[in-house]
């Protein structure tokens, strides 16, 4: 195997790609019960309604579809037409929950990298549509919407990036799907917090794939694994999430399953992966992160050693009357 590079330097090295965000703002305008967590039911009409958008060929399903190589749909929705199996796009903001209350509000977002950028005009008006139908009957001729949703805003940023803080705040705002075969490992590797070590080697994980992703001719290092013995638990940890939504494909319910909760750290390992964790709230983490699953708030208390109050940041000002 090559040469490990230290963690700062891979850091660097892969967080060179720009991003599109889609974003918009809802209004709930009466009180809806779904049957499905609305991040499924988004999720499953984003899809459908970007196919009826992008199709070229008109073909009830993709099975055996010879124009796959040249779709938008196939590229940018089946993973598997990735030679990194990745998605090059996730939701953040959409509600895991089956239950929207009135006179709430949010702010769905979807990320893409910016060279799906050809098809971020039309995955925001599929946005647009499917918060619109959320919760509407099926065969339903007469459909009042749930939703206001206001006009799609779309623009390419850069990854973001701060100083380096020796104490962090992860807040997971929708569930994640940290799956692990070894607990013990984490357990070892982070004995005052072992769910922050899982964090972050799936963090480590998710950068790497997108990475590959959007530069899928390059060969990147890996990173040497973080020290984490040292960090301590403040206050605070993640409690396990269960639901299940019901998938038409395979004809049966499918476990969903996450954490969710609040940790606060502090540890001077943290000082090297804080260029990591400034990313957090940006590329989310975890498996289902196309389903909204894995949406993080990372916030730093102090930099450079020098304890201080976390200021308020403005991306999580939709909190304060969410629809969560």
């Amino acid at each position: 195997m090559a040469d490990l590079v230290p963690l700062p330097r891979w850091i660097d090295q892969l967080a060179r790609f720009s991003l599109i965000r889609v974003r918009t703002e809802v209004n709930v305008v009466r009180d809806l019960s779904l049957r499905e967590p609305a991040c499924s039911q988004i999720r499953s009409q984003l899809g459908a309604l970007f196919r009826e958008q992008r199709c070229l060929t008109g073909a009830p399903t993709c099975t055996g579809c010879s124009s796959k190589p040249r779709c938008d749909f196939a590229r940018v929705f089946d993973a598997a037409e990735s030679p990194r199996q990745t998605h090059a796009f996730w939701l953040q903001g959409i509600p895991t929950h089956t239950s929207l209350r009135a006179r709430t509000h949010g702010e769905p977002t979807l990320w893409l990298l910016d060279k799906e950028a050809s098809s971020a005009s039309f995955l925001g008006e599929a946005l647009r549509r499917a918060l619109l139908q959320l919760g509407r009957p099926p065969r339903s001729s007469r459909w009042e919407p749930a939703l206001r949703v206001r006009p799609v805003q779309i623009e390419p940023l850069p990854l973001p990036c701060g100083a380096p803080a020796q104490r962090w705040t992860i807040v997971a705002r929708t569930p994640m799907d940290l799956r692990t075969d070894d607990p013990e490992r984490h357990r070892l590797a982070c004995p005052e917090a072992p769910e922050f070590s899982m964090l972050v080697e799936a963090a480590i994980r998710r950068l790497y794939r997108l990475a590959q992703e959007a530069f899928p001719s390059k060969d990147f290092p890996h990173p040497q694994p973080p020290d984490l013995t040292s960090v301590h638990r403040l206050h605070g940890g993640f409690d396990s999430f269960r639901n299940h939504r019901f998938s038409q494909r395979q004809g049966q319910a499918i476990p969903l399953s996450g954490w969710v909760g609040e940790l606060s750290i502090e540890g001077d390992a943290l000082l090297d992966l804080s260029p990591l964790l400034h990313l957090l709230p940006t590329l989310s983490v975890g498996k289902k992160t196309t389903m909204g699953f894995g949406w993080v708030d990372a916030r730093p208390s102090c930099t450079r050693g020098v304890l201080r109050d976390a200021p308020p940041r403005k991306s999580c000002q939709i909190h304060l009357s969410s629809w969560f």
